[in-house]
């Protein structure tokens, strides 16, 4: 019975530090076209 919930909460987790990669990202490409001239890639 532990296993499945430990993996139901890994499970949670990898798709919350995915949401936050995605939104970095979103984050990034805006920043590129606000800032193309010296954004570092």
């Amino acid at each position: 019975l532990k296993m499945p919930l430990r993996n139901a909460r890994i499970n949670k987790l990898k798709n919350i530090s995915r949401r936050l990669l995605e939104d970095t990202q979103d984050d990034k490409e805006e920043f590129k076209k606000k800032n193309v001239s010296w954004y570092p890639e």
